[in-house]
C-alpha cells in the first residue's frame, strides 16, 4: 500500500528475523488482515489509490487469509 520496493520490505523482514523468531504465515495473516482494515475498517488511511489498486489489494488479502 506504500508502494515500497520489494527489495526493502524483504530488507526490513531479514534484519526483523536476525533479532527474533518470526511465524512466517502469522505474519502473512497479519499483513492480510491489515490491508482489509486499512481500506475498509474503522483504520482507514487516506490513501491516494485508485479503486483498482484497492480491489486488487482486498483480493490478494483475501488469499492470503484463506491459505
Amino acid at each position: 500500500m506504500a508502494d515500497q520496493p520489494e527489495e526493502l520490505i524483504k530488507k526490513a523482514l531479514r534484519h526483523y528475523k536476525n533479532s527474533c523468531t518470526l511465524n512466517d504465515e502469522l505474519c502473512e495473516k497479519f499483513v492480510a488482515v491489515e490491508i482489509i482494515r486499512r481500506i475498509i475498517g474503522l483504520a482507514q488511511l487516506p490513501l491516494q489509490i485508485p479503486l483498482e489498486k484497492r480491489v486488487t489489494l482486498l483480493k490478494e488479502a483475501q488469499k492470503m487469509l484463506s491459505n
